[in-house]
């Protein structure tokens, strides 16, 4: 029995071998996450484990080749080329990118390698490029950056309000559950989304707003439940603040204004704010859609100071859940694999959590916060990186303005890439270093309700291959630095010392359905945050005025149709996995969503190759007629790295934590000549 490596829902799978062969993977009916379901994913997709095409030798490039050579070699080239330039250049030369597939456990020991034996923080992950401006937005209001409930919760609610998510593709099995309760006669279901979805053909209200005006919407829906004096009262009374001045900014906005930036009439927003409002219990559930915008960070607060308003927090039925995207993005970021905050969401910055560090680790830790991932790139492109450490990330097809990465990415004296496959990011590497899956390795995973659960090893490393933490542990022993080796229960018994929340878990607490944290000492898990009170004592309430993304307002006029990008049910992000299994046959393309209107305007008819041009380049995809997008909005997906959409993304990023903006690009379109075009301007 283990867990799923692919999205953020962490269902239980079981799976049968035979010889060290996997048969087949089912889904177990006594797993709470998912009693008995698995999408098309979790339970076919895992043939890439033995897939030809899997790296099975550590790799040093010379003179342009790639050449295999034994592990020793490896971690003596890896270890003198660090101390190098950690001696030369100083510590900060050096950065890691750790990642949301591997365990806990192994998020953990990378950034305190990064940490402790480097003595940087220059580390970051997917967690903090997609979802921080949840972390942090949740930070502000709430105290604490994760789910407040679970999604068993959705049995005791009465309304369910989704923005910016596609779950039935990204999240299935949660995706399904809330697709059940929206087709259920008597309950309601809000949908925030640019895209008729499979979600919003259900919806009771569906807003279909333009990309870029989350916060615009939020604000208008806020404006209708405080001026119709729908709030609850004795709640905003006892458990928050910030009110007063929070409901003048709100009842000042201009519905005039908002209507037209929105390109949604204000009436359907005002039914589904009063749907929200008079519901006995309302959770909301945000995705990406939400967080990957200039203003992610604010969308986020007026998501939780939409539930504070209304009194939706703190018991069953109710809340704020994040729908996290990888299988562990949750996770990385509890192990502090972000570059202010270390193990457990302590500031990096601060005095006493600096020498509890400090003691805890054996050696001194720097307290200056470190590079994100976009600062990484600068610094390489500026001289100062010298060396990146990247695990499980394939950041030039998945991250924004693939020339700019690969630019950084050849700019760095050395990149060390530990991987599955040859991905992308791969090819750019000096050194390699194949890892294993999921599949051959023990450790734990979290799921987006903060669900710590077993990740058990069904069958042996391929040949040559190491598990990811054992490789860190190796090289952290190689430059001095002693460790043990890797263990799921004894790395769980040194977290447990030093995350808070980790406090009572242990390898053999964890039994078949694991445990939500916070965890007490005797093992008591939390399925409900926020009950009595906040961590941050009150709720807060902060007013943000919708702002134009600056993608738009500086390229508009010669890019006039605005690009966002989605998920299929088939592939997950690049596809360097679901791309080597039998989906690949199901979808084999990326393609584009326009509407019909656009697409006369433009001579494209349906399966025509559709050139797409953004300010930083252009690319060609098949195109797919349909009204489920509005005039002026496009969308498409980004699983194969024959197209490259990343090529059309740029540098805006949320103003508060640097997330991409990937919903907002900028682009125009004409009917292509050509296939697969793929052009750098």
């Amino acid at each position: 029995r283990t867990i799923c490596t692919y999205c953020g829902v962490g269902c239980n799978l079981e799976v049968s071998t035979s010889n060290g062969e996997i048969l087949s993977i089912q889904a177990p009916y006594d797993a709470e996450v998912n009693q008995g379901h698995t999408c098309i994913k979790g339970r076919y997709a895992f043939k890439f484990y033995d897939h030809p095409e899997r790296l099975n030798s550590p790799m040093i490039k010379r003179n342009g080749v790639f050449e295999k050579v034994s592990w020793d070699e490896v971690y003596e080239y890896i270890a003198s080329k660090l101390t190098s330039f950690k001696k030369e250049f100083g510590p900060d030369s050096i950065a890691g990118i750790s990642s949301a597939r591997c365990t806990n456990e192994e998020n953990y020991l990378m950034q305190k390698f990064i940490r402790a034996v480097i003595g940087t923080n220059n580390i970051d992950g997917c967690s903090r490029v997609c979802h921080s401006p949840t972390a942090l937005g949740m930070q502000r209001t709430y105290g604490t950056g994760a789910a407040t409930n679970s999604i068993d919760d959705i049995k005791d609610t009465n309304c369910i309000m989704v923005i910016g998510a596609n779950p039935t593709d990204a999240h299935p099995v949660t995706g399904a559950k809330l697709k059940q309760f929206a087709m259920k006669s008597g309950n309601v279901s809000i949908v925030i989304d640019p895209r008729r979805t499979e979600l919003a053909r259900y919806a009771t209200h569906h807003i279909p707003l333009r990309p870029g005006t989350n916060v615009a919407v939020l604000n208008m829906m806020m404006y209708y439940i405080i001026s119709e004096g729908l709030v609850d009262a004795s709640f905003i009374e006892n458990r928050t603040e910030g009110f007063d001045s929070f409901k003048a900014e709100i009842l000042n906005i201009d519905l005039d204004a908002i209507e037209k930036i929105t390109g949604v009439d204000r009436n359907i927003i005002r039914e589904a704010a009063m749907a929200y409002a008079t519901a006995p219990n309302a959770m909301s559930f945000h995705g990406l859609g939400v967080t990957e915008h200039s203003q992610g960070t604010f969308t986020v607060m007026q998501i939780a100071d939409l539930a504070l308003l209304t009194g939706n927090i703190g018991r069953r039925g109710v809340g704020v859940n994040p729908l996290r995207g990888q299988n562990n993005v949750q996770g990385s970021a509890d192990m502090g694999v972000q570059p202010h905050q270390g193990a457990g969401y302590m500031d990096v910055t601060n005095d006493a959590v600096n020498k509890k560090y400090n003691e805890f680790y054996g050696v001194e830790v720097p307290k200056m916060i470190g590079y994100k991932i976009p600062e990484m790139f600068d610094a390489a492109l500026s001289g100062k990186l010298k060396a990146l450490w990247v695990i499980g990330e394939d950041i030039v097809q998945t991250d924004p303005n693939t020339k700019k990465v690969i630019r950084a990415m050849e700019a760095t004296d050395l990149v060390i890439v530990q991987e599955l496959f040859m991905t992308e990011t791969a090819k750019y590497a000096d050194v390699i270093l194949p890892g294993a899956s999921f599949l051959e390795k023990s450790g734990t995973f979290t799921n987006g309700e903060r669900r710590v659960q077993a990740v058990r090893q069904v069958v042996e490393p391929v040949v040559g291959t190491k598990p990811d933490g054992q490789i860190i542990i190796e090289i952290m022993n190689k430059m001095g630095y002693p460790q043990p080796d890797y263990t799921p229960d004894g790395m769980l018994a040194e977290i447990s010392q030093i995350v808070p929340f980790f406090a009572g878990i242990t390898w053999d607490r964890l039994g078949k359905n694991g445990l939500q944290w916070p965890v007490a000492k005797d093992g008591t898990d939390t399925q409900i945050l926020h009950k009595v009170d906040f961590k941050r004592g009150k709720g807060l309430f902060e007013f943000n005025a919708w702002e134009e993304t600056m993608e738009l307002q500086s390229h508009a006029k010669d890019f006039p149709y605005i690009l966002t990008t989605n998920r299929e049910l088939e592939h997950y992000n690049c596809g360097a996995m679901t791309r080597r299994t039998a989906n690949e046959l199901i979808l084999k393309d990326d393609y584009l969503m326009i509407n019909p209107e656009d697409a006369k305007e433009n001579l494209i008819s349906e399966g025509d190759y559709v050139c797409i041009e953004s300010p930083r380049g252009k690319v060609d995809v098949k195109a797919r007629i349909t009204d489920e997008v509005k005039r002026g909005i496009l969308s498409t997906t980004f699983h194969f790295p024959e197209i490259m959409i990343n090529n059309l993304t740029g540098d805006i990023h949320d103003s508060e934590a640097m997330c991409p903006e990937y919903k907002v690009v900028a682009v125009r379109i004409r009917k292509s000549k050509g296939k697969f075009k793929k052009q750098l301007i």
